[in-house]
């Protein structure tokens, strides 16, 4: 190790079906659910944030094409070894923006490129017992950016009698992009946490299937699963796997190559970052100080110091702590 010096996703509306999409790429998902832009100011305040959302996209794409991973998105087939996803967004020619995901890929030659593949994000709610269709039609009418309502068995672990292979009916809301999901779940989670409350006292009510059809919302479920997570759970996406990659009439698809399982050799650094801190205490950014930073790329170890607190030189050393982790 060398001293290096010093560091101080039925029934649709179809609205937005555009014949391709424009890819604008950026953070429209992977913490949408927890960290996005909250809609104010109405029409127009929502017309700034999206724009904000496809400029950040625009300047991660140009940033990342710089680094070798340029958007594939028309051409042959290509085979790439998938090492990272990201969440992002596109906006189709008539200019509606649509939740999808980023997957990187590094290729057998070295090469390096990313793809993108649209998916809906959607939740589960559940109903009232014999009340799913009227919920179904109801949710239609009310909400214009629930692009598709479909009823769906499920298993529920809730059930007493889920072992016996019993499933529940749940009405599957599906949405063009991460945004609209999180508008609609601020109105129906209320409902629902109210209806729970008046269901907990009277039991039978709620599952008789009376009153009006708002009480029939019971609860949500998989509102909170990370978008990103959330289409690679469904369409069986893993890091580090082969896939052949395929764009055809703009639209991006994924197949695993189960035949290939030798690895691909991607230039690896780690890092670990060593700092002062106070007996028994966890280190304060305000107070403590960066003592020394190491790191390595390719197996070869590198060591910054900062010269306020090591003041000698390190001679170069090897660590191997087993033959199968070999040091620098």
């Amino acid at each position: 190790m060398r001293e290096l010096g010093q560091a101080p996703r039925g029934r649709g509306r179809g609205r937005g079906r555009g014949r391709q999409q424009q890819p604008l790429g950026g953070p429209a998902g992977d913490t949408a659910l927890t960290t996005f832009f909250p809609e104010s100011g109405g029409a127009a305040g929502a017309q700034q944030q999206q724009q904000q959302r496809q400029d950040s996209v625009r300047e991660n794409d140009e940033i990342e094409a710089q680094l070798g991973f340029v958007r594939y998105q028309e051409g042959p087939e290509r085979l790439g070894w998938l090492i990272n996803m990201h969440a992002t967004s596109l906006v189709d020619d008539l200019g509606v923006e649509r939740s999808a995901v980023d997957y990187y890929f590094l290729e057998a030659d070295g090469g390096t490129f990313k793809s993108t593949v649209l998916f809906r994000p959607y939740f589960y709610v559940v109903c009232a017992a014999g009340r799913e269709g009227d919920v179904e039609a109801w949710v239609a009418r009310k909400f214009e950016r629930v692009e598709a309502v479909e009823r769906v068995e499920r298993e529920d672990l809730q059930m007493a009698n889920h072992l016996s292979g019993a499933k529940r009916q749940l009405v599957k809301l599906e949405f063009l992009n991460v945004q609209d999901l999180l508008s609609v779940r601020r109105e129906l989670q209320p409902l629902a946490k109210r209806n729970a409350r008046q269901r907990q006292v009277v039991s039978a009510y709620a599952e008789e299937g009376e009153g009006e059809v708002e009480e029939a919302v019971l609860e949500l479920r998989e509102f909170d699963v990370p978008y990103y997570l959330r289409v690679a759970i469904d369409m069986h996406v893993r890091v580090g796997l082969w896939y052949d990659v395929k764009a055809e009439h703009g639209a991006v698809t994924l197949r695993r190559r189960d035949d290939l399982v030798q690895r691909a050799e991607p230039v690896v650094l780690a890092f670990d970052i060593e700092t002062t801190k106070l007996p028994l205490k966890f280190p304060d950014a305000q107070t403590d100080m960066i003592m020394m930073i190491s790191y390595m790329v390719d197996g070869q170890g590198y060591l910054i110091t900062n010269r306020e607190v090591v003041s000698q030189d390190i001679e170069d050393f090897e660590y191997s702590p087993t033959q199968e982790y070999l040091g620098p």
